[in-house]
């Protein structure tokens, strides 16, 4: 009597097999099969049917997941705290390079265009007589003077500081004291002149001898 095969769980080949059960009851009861040599190769079976095989009492890590767990094992403090610092150091010294900058560039059309310096004009030979004359009557003219001299002698305002001092100093006008002091000394050398004239001359009218 021939005996009855699964209900078609494997695929047998067509050599004789020998007597080998397809699983050893030893492993049944702790819910593990063991199959075969043969069922291995001509096994049809899906993995569906067949996953107390395949598929061991604990399953298999994937192949990515030591280095996902090594990445999650990380604390959160020190990768929250690493970017605050380095922001910290980085945003001091940005400020500071690009204060500068904005500084250089404001100033650098002024400096550079010189059209923003406007040229001095010349001076006629008819507004320094009119300086002169009004220097004879007043050496320090007020703000109103000074603003009608320019007006009148078609000079900006500066010019008619800068002239007005430059004519004190080279006059000796610039200090009271010091102009009284220079024409002492005038006078003092003017009577030693006059006092060697004497010597020389004695026969010269007395009337003469000093101013």
């Amino acid at each position: 009597m021939q005996q009855s095969q699964p209900s078609s769980s494997y695929m047998y080949p067509s050599s004789p097999t020998p007597s080998v059960p397809l699983y050893d009851s030893g492993y049944s009861s702790y819910g593990y099969t063991s199959p075969s040599p043969y069922s291995l190769h001509y096994s049809t079976c899906p993995y569906a049917n067949n996953e107390s095989y395949y598929i061991p009492a604990q399953p298999y890590m994937p192949y990515c997941s030591p280095a996902s767990e090594t990445i999650q094992q990380i604390p959160q403090p020190f990768a929250s705290s690493t970017p605050n610092q380095q922001s910290n150091v980085c945003l001091v010294p940005t400020i500071k390079n690009v204060q500068p900058k904005r500084r250089l560039q404001q100033q650098q059309p002024v400096m550079a265009s010189p059209s923003f310096c406007p040229t001095r004009k010349r001076i006629s030979d008819e507004a320094i007589e009119r300086l002169n004359a009004f220097y004879e009557i007043k050496k320090r003219p007020t703000e109103a003077e000074k603003d009608r001299i320019a007006m009148e002698c078609d000079i900006t305002l500066a010019q008619v500081n800068t002239w007005f001092n430059n004519a004190r100093s080279r006059r000796g006008d610039t200090n009271p004291k010091l102009a009284q002091k220079l024409l002492k000394q005038q006078i003092a050398s003017l009577n030693n002149q006059v006092a060697l004239l004497q010597q020389h001359h004695p026969e010269s009218s007395p009337g003469h001898d000093s101013f």
